[in-house]
């Protein structure tokens, strides 16, 4: 009986390692562009009290998740780039669980005066 019982807790522990994720808003995703020169914030949810690793355009940088799985990065700004960067997003201990977004790139702000 007592193996039974040392079975189902390791049973449970290697489902709720499965089941573990990271998310983002569907602001974010493959394809998309980032305002160059601003601090750009990153966020989404994962596992609580889980590590947060963000790698993109070269630069590591790195978070935990608050208590209720929420966690925040921000981006330094970058110069303007038309080559494409892919932006990785790891979690949990050792970091086993990653979110790929591919092609993101850097453009200027064109503003326009408007006349009458």
């Amino acid at each position: 009986m007592k193996n039974l019982a040392t079975l189902s807790v390791f049973f449970l522990g290697a489902v709720s390692f499965v089941f573990a994720k990271i998310s983002t808003p569907a602001i974010f995703g493959s394809n998309m562009v980032l305002q160059r020169d601003q601090a750009c914030p990153v966020w989404g949810w994962a596992d609580p009290n889980s590590s947060v690793s963000l790698t993109f355009a070269g630069k590591t940088y790195d978070a935990k998740a608050d208590q209720s799985g929420n966690w925040r990065i921000t981006l330094s700004p970058l110069e303007a780039s038309s080559d494409p960067q892919n932006m990785i997003i790891s979690y949990g201990k050792n970091l086993p669980g990653t979110l790929v977004y591919e092609n993101m790139v850097m453009l200027r702000t064109v503003q326009h005066a408007m006349g009458h």
